[in-house]
């Protein structure tokens, strides 16, 4: 994200998370089980949440606050606000803290490296921290339906090699 020359520098440069992130989905098209690859995703997914959560935080407030001036400049402020991709707010966060908790999930489940999954875990304390409990909690349901599934079509489709191959 770059600013106008007006002194203020941005703390984290935007531009470089979402390169991050480009490069690792890359690298995941490429080698889907790259758990290293998907722990640096979930990462990226993180700062993005966190930055969108504090942007549609302000645009809120701005929202709000333009509704106490008079109704010509409140209609513009919503204007430009709406043009600026702002039509949702809490859904973009929203939608970068599920993703980024479904990556460190799929990390936890599948990686070998207990330092990847350490740091999974470090992601999902400090999702929670940050106020993402009830998404940690939907990703953690969502974990245990897909487990589920898969434990109910490798029991079934094991039955059905013992009932094909057995003969009394």
């Amino acid at each position: 994200m770059k600013f106008p020359k007006s002194g203020f520098d941005p703390v984290f440069d935007m531009d470089a998370v979402t390169a991050a992130e480009r490069g690792c989905r890359i690298r995941l098209e490429q080698e889907p089980g790259d758990t290293s690859a998907r722990l640096n995703l979930a990462w990226c997914l993180a700062l993005l949440a966190l930055y969108e959560a504090g942007r549609e935080t302000s645009v809120l407030q701005v929202m709000k606050n333009a509704e106490a001036v008079d109704k010509q400049t409140s209609h513009r402020i919503k204007a430009a606000l709406l043009a600026a991709g702002s039509e949702y707010p809490g859904q973009k966060a929203g939608t970068f803290l599920r993703n980024c908790l479904h990556e460190a999930m799929l990390v936890m489940q599948l990686s070998y490296n207990a330092e990847e999954r350490a740091g999974a875990q470090k992601l999902r304390t400090l999702m929670d921290l940050s106020g993402g409990g009830s998404a940690i909690q939907e990703t953690d349901q969502e974990a245990d339906r897909i487990l589920a599934a898969l434990t109910r079509e490798l029991l079934l489709g094991l039955d059905d090699e013992i009932v094909g191959n057995y003969s009394p």
